[in-house]
Formats: structure tokens, sequence, C-alpha cells
């Protein structure tokens, strides 16, 4: 092992001494959504807090940090209903919420409205069998305006944890990303992606600060990804991940851009676009495949 490589290994070492770190996986659905604990001696920043139907596995996590009365902090990387599911639980339990400014607007307007066009576009993109509606409903609840919003560059510190704020958009406008910089832990939320989700592929909204988000991220020595729906650990893991990463948003590009160019793009419906563009990625056709291809498509055009 390099001399170098070996030291980066024993200061990661040093600094998770600092805090523990315990990995949640609540069902979601055909796969899962992840929340993360990162417990000191005095402090729990946890990331994200997942689905309504996982309140008995949080609560379980957390009890021996409430019992100690350790402050609680709840970081959301982003306001999607699957990662923001037991927010009011959490903050009725003392927990300060943050978030990145730009989720503002979506976790403070009118939750019912926003929590029933989740499921409306759920349930549109993905099916579920009759009389399984109710277990989808259970899987998520309307969040709750934040305590703080955060920044770019913005810290959040607790004795020798410090975790720093980026914000990565481009799966959504909200998505933020939590760095611990001595330990090379990335806690990412969606912002970053290599396989996708429901076989779906990549879920974009912004394709052009989705490209910036990788660079941003890929500039880092990053030594563990831990997203909402897939880590990477290991600095050989995480290169391959963002290899991964880009070689998806690569290939999204590049079908979106022969599949307008060999259309009739004077005619041709965006549902349209989306269908072929699925053809060549080998995605199903539904809302989030359609988005992500405007998305893509946007920034062929405009480069925005």
């Amino acid at each position: 092992m390099a001399k170098e490589e070996r030291a980066g290994k024993d200061r990661a070492q040093t600094i998770m001494s600092a805090y523990e770190l315990k990995r949640l996986d609540m069902p979601f659905y055909s796969i899962h959504t992840t929340v993360y604990l990162l417990e000191t001696q005095r402090s729990v920043f946890v990331i994200d807090s997942g689905v309504l139907s996982g309140r008995a596995m949080l609560e379980a996590a957390l009890a021996p940090a409430l019992e100690k009365k350790k402050r609680l902090f709840l970081l959301l990387t982003h306001d999607h209903w699957d990662h923001t599911g037991l927010t009011q639980w959490m903050k009725a339990r003392g927990a300060a919420v943050f978030a990145h400014r730009a989720a503002a607007y979506p976790l403070g307007a009118d939750m019912e409205h926003l929590c029933q066009s989740g499921y409306e576009m759920f349930m549109a993109d993905f099916p579920v069998e009759e009389g399984k509606l109710d277990s989808v409903r259970k899987l998520a609840a309307p969040p709750c305006p934040a305590d703080g919003y955060l920044e770019e560059g913005s810290f959040l510190t607790d004795g020798d944890v410090s975790l720093s704020v980026l914000y990565t958009p481009g799966h959504c406008a909200s998505s933020a990303s939590y760095y611990e910089a001595e330990s090379g832990a990335l806690f990412s939320g969606d912002a970053v992606q290599c396989t996708g989700y429901f076989g779906a592929g990549i879920q974009i909204t912004d394709a052009a600060a989705y490209g910036t988000s990788l660079e941003k991220v890929g500039s880092l020595p990053v030594r563990a990804i831990y997203g909402g729906h897939e880590t990477a650990v290991g600095r050989a893991a995480v290169c391959a991940y963002l290899e991964r990463s880009a070689e998806m948003d690569s290939r999204m590009m590049r079908a979106v851009v022969e599949a307008y160019r060999e259309g009739d793009r004077g005619a041709m419906h965006m549902g349209d676009l989306a269908a072929e563009v699925g053809r060549r990625v080998g995605a199903p056709y539904n809302r989030q495949l359609f988005g992500t291809t405007a998305a893509y498509l946007r920034k062929y055009l405009f480069g925005a």
C-alpha cells in the first residue's frame, strides 16, 4: 500500500472513531430508502428521515440517544417524500431540521397537495396491485418547514465532526450533499446516480446542473458515498461509482440527441421522444423518463 494511501486510511479511521455511523435501510416499494445516523458524544446527525413505514426502525435506532438526551439534528438532502416522511415525527422529538434553501418552498407549501400529487405521480409510473394502495400511502407523510436553511459552504459542527454543505442540484433543485472532509464521507441523497431507480434510468430535472454536480463531487477526495438508495465505500469503489454515473449521464445525453436528430424535430411529441430514448437506454416509459428526457433536451438545445 502506498504511504499516502495508508495515511489517508489512518486519517479516516481516526475521524470515524469520533462518531458512530448507523445505516437504516427502510423498504420503499421495490427498493429502499437509506437513512444515516452519525452519533457523537453529544449529538446525533440524521441524514434524511426516510419513509413513514420506517418509524419503528428509526425509533429503535434513536432510543439510546434520546435516553441520554443527546441533541438531534435532521439534515435533509432534498424535499422528495421518500426522504422526508418522518420529518414531523423527528421534529416532535426535539430535532432541529435543516435543508438547502431551495427546499424552502416545497417544505413549506400545502403539504396535503404535495403529498397527494406525489402519490399520483408514483401510481402513474409504478402501478401497484389492486388492494395495495393503502400500503403505498403508508410509505410517506407530509414533511414540514425546516428550522434553518443552508447554503453552499455552510458548516454543521459538533466536536471533531464537521459537515460542510455542497449544493448538488440536478436530480431536483433542492438537492444538497453533506461532506465530512476528514473521513472523506459524502452523504449525497439522490444527487449522484449510477444505476437509476425502479429500472427507470437516472432521474434528472436539470441535466446541466447535474453535470456540474458530478464534476464538483469528482473534484473532492471522497472515500465513501452514502446515497439515498446506493452506496460506494472505499476510494476505488467511489471512483468506479462516479465513473458509472458519468457514463450514464453521457449515455442519456447521447440517446436524447440521437433520437431528436433522427426524428421529426418540428413535429415530434415529447412523449414519443421520451419513449424512443427509453428504448435506446433500456428504461420503461413513465413520467420520470419524460422529465429526464426534457431536461437533457434543454441542455442540448439551450445549454441549460
